[in-house]
């Protein structure tokens, strides 16, 4: 079956430099930002994908131009480094509210992502595919935090800024909650020890205090018992329970925890600073 071609009423299919506003062939947005050196040189550029927080889920044109803003935050970063900015719009009409724990249940929101990557390829001949960069904020570091789990080499290097809550490794606890197979489809299951050895950054602020949304289905769980109270404190303890799975299972451990000082919860450019100088490392 032929790949779909990208629909775009901006730009009828072709790229250009600067911000390119794109439907994928179900009418899916997503927003490109190509540096003057990626047009003029594909094979040299990265990929970096911008997830955005749950508000940038709404259909309507706020939704939308909360997804540009997240392509528009590393303009400055993606001429420096040569990365071609991907904002992805998981919409409510497609994901429902769930594409921060992937979806599973619908259309998965990771492979969805994976198409995106390479459409981006063919509007981009010659960019890498195979690895790209990943950050996300809120709602969309929830959704890196389970990406890199269930895709782990897909990923180079993945920035989370301060989710709500987490994935916890935790096997007696159902998926998104924990790990265990309830809750998950097709025997497919998260890669943790992989996760564990990824180039992967945990970013938070320091006076980030504010609790995430727990769904509606899961309030059987006491989420601060399980998890803290605030995001700051959830982070911390998420960090630690994946050292300690490290431990147990004698895996290797590169994850990486940074608190942004006087930071609330809010994407600014201290933030974007830190996150941005964790992704411009060369592979390692």
């Amino acid at each position: 079956m032929p790949f779909p071609k990208t629909r775009t009423k901006e730009t009828q299919g072709f790229i250009k430099e600067g911000i390119n506003r794109f439907l994928f062939y179900d009418g899916q947005l997503f927003v490109l930002y190509v540096p003057r050196v990626a047009m003029a040189r594909p094979a040299r550029a990265r990929i970096l994908v911008s997830v955005h927080g749950y508000s940038g889920r709404m259909g309507d044109s706020r939704g939308r131009t909360r997804v540009q803003r997240y392509a528009e935050y590393w303009t400055d970063m993606a001429e420096s480094n040569g990365w071609v900015v991907l904002a992805p719009h998981f919409d409510e009409k497609r994901f429902g509210n769930n594409y921060q724990r992937l979806n599973f249940s619908g259309l998965r929101a990771d492979i969805r992502l994976n198409d995106l990557i390479e459409e981006t390829g063919r509007l981009l001949p010659g960019i890498r595919t195979h690895k790209f960069l990943l950050f996300g904020f809120s709602g969309g570091g929830q959704f890196v935090h389970r990406y890199v789990a269930f895709n782990p080499e897909r990923v180079e290097r993945a920035v989370c800024g301060a989710p709500g809550w987490y994935m916890w490794p935790d096997a007696t606890l159902p998926y998104p909650i924990g790990v265990s197979p309830n809750g998950l489809f097709g025997g497919v299951m998260p890669r943790l020890r992989a996760l564990c050895g990824a180039n992967f950054l945990l970013l938070v602020g320091e006076r980030d205090f504010t609790q995430g949304t727990f769904r509606r289905r899961h309030n059987q769980y006491d989420l601060t018992r399980l998890q803290g109270e605030g995001r700051k404190q959830r982070a911390q303890k998420w960090m630690a329970a994946m050292r300690q799975f490290a431990e147990t299972e004698h895996c290797n451990f590169r994850m990486a925890f940074k608190v942004v000082p006087g930071m609330a919860h809010r994407v600014n450019q201290r933030f974007l600073e830190q996150a941005g100088h964790f992704l411009s490392v060369e592979r390692n």
